[in-house]
């Protein structure tokens, strides 16, 4: 799973949709100036078991595929926090919005509540707010990860026809190649 295509894609939608500044929290970087919001996510777990997908003809791989399950979190600091959480959590019904998620195969499962996280910045208050998205992402093995299940070439079949009396019917021999 690549990372970075997940943490560019929810940048570009809360960019999107916010029309301010993003970034990753945690970042060793001056802090920007106001408003800007931060993203995070802070776990992944995985549903169920992994599986193989289609096996391609030619080379006899198959990707691993899976389902993640994660939680995004969003904070959201300046002017309007509360609201500006809001019209992100409500953005994923605007096509446009989630197919900048979807392109790399996120989908938002649920959003939590939004909280009013409002305290005080050295020696002003600062609105600040903070809401999670459980998120599913879609995990697809990259070429260097495939398994080789390999290519059946030729197959042959002998069969034997018996009837009840076991005196031979027929001997039938099946060969077939480039399955």
């Amino acid at each position: 799973m690549n990372f970075n295509l997940i943490e560019k894609a929810i940048y570009d939608w809360i960019k999107a949709v916010t029309k301010r500044e993003s970034i990753k929290e945690n970042q060793n970087s001056p802090r920007p100036l106001l408003p800007y919001l931060t993203f995070k996510i802070r776990s992944v777990e995985s549903l169920g078991t992994d599986f193989f997908g289609p096996v391609d003809e030619t080379t006899g791989k198959a990707k691993v595929k899976g389902v993640r399950r994660a939680i995004l979190i969003i904070e959201s600091f300046g002017y309007n926090s509360m609201s500006v959480l809001e019209d992100l959590a409500m953005s994923p019904i605007n096509y446009y919005y989630s197919k900048i998620l979807s392109d790399v195969g996120i989908a938002i499962l649920n959003k939590l509540s939004i909280n009013d996280l409002t305290g005080l910045s050295d020696t002003i208050f600062e609105e600040r707010a903070e809401v999670n998205f459980n998120i599913l992402i879609g995990r697809e093995s990259e070429e260097k990860d495939e398994i080789d299940i390999g290519i059946i070439e030729t197959t042959i079949l002998n069969e034997t026809i018996k009837n009840e009396g076991s005196a031979y019917i027929d001997l039938i021999t099946i060969t077939s190649d480039n399955l």
